[in-house]
């Protein structure tokens, strides 16, 4: 039977796999990036059976230095569901800047999670008939898939 991680080995994990997939996509190692994507996977999904926890673990990420843990985190949490205008901004600033392939992934990741809510939102208004406006929808896509390192 596996221990079940707290919230700072999470935290922790979640920090040394995205160093080094950070690292990997500057060097276009994307053998050991794809590595480390699988445990960030992981982690992902423990957090998403305990959203308590992912409230304990991802905020206080959104304040770490390496911009390749701040766009994870910022995903992570508009998939989830939580801290959505938090992980809003974050990526709005990041794709903001000049920082090569993360500013690209940030804008990328708003992007994709924009157009998946609007999407929803028709097809839901389609499917129930529903003519007024739909004041919210939230929408759970797979924003770690937008991590993994691909050549």
């Amino acid at each position: 039977m596996k221990k079940k991680l707290s919230a700072e080995e999470i935290r922790s994990q979640y920090i040394k796999s995205l160093l080094i997939i950070e690292k990997s996509n500057l060097e276009g190692e994307y053998k050991i990036g794809n590595k480390e994507g699988k445990k960030i996977i992981k982690l992902f999904k423990l957090l998403e059976e305990d959203i308590d926890l992912a409230k304990e673990v991802l905020p206080s990420l959104f304040e770490h230095e390496s911009v390749k843990v701040k766009i994870c985190v910022a995903a992570h949490c508009l998939a989830l569901e939580i801290f959505e205008e938090q992980a809003v901004d974050i990526l709005e600033k990041i794709s903001e800047l000049n920082l090569r392939v993360f500013s690209f992934e940030a804008e990328m990741t708003l992007k994709v999670w924009r157009e998946q809510v609007f999407k929803s939102l028709s097809e839901v208004k389609r499917k129930y008939g529903i003519t007024s406006k739909v004041t919210q929808f939230r929408l759970v896509w797979p924003f770690f898939l937008l991590m993994l390192d691909i050549p």
